[in-house]
């Protein structure tokens, strides 16, 4: 199951939730701060540059917005009957 890093408040973090859901996939949310001391060791050692939103898949890290949805709209088959866009 893929998981989700982000912030919860910014847009960039919105489009990959938003895409996610139109894909219908569930995922885990994991909140971080990218500018915390804190932050999750396993988070740090698959991106050390603490860009959010990240996207793991198994042992696949992908980081920026665009690259996160161009990955699940080609990876990810949506069921027209489920498509809600116009």
């Amino acid at each position: 199951m893929p998981s989700r890093y982000s912030p919860i408040d910014t847009a960039y973090s919105w489009i990959a939730r938003l895409v996610l859901a139109e894909k219908d996939v569930d995922h885990t949310y994991v909140e971080v701060n990218p500018f915390a001391t804190d932050l999750p060791p396993d988070y740090l050692a698959r991106n050390p540059f603490r860009r959010v939103p990240t996207l793991m898949h198994d042992d696949f890290v992908l980081v920026e917005t665009a690259a996160i949805t161009r990955y699940l709209d080609e990876a990810l088959e949506v069921d027209p009957g489920n498509w809600t866009g116009g």
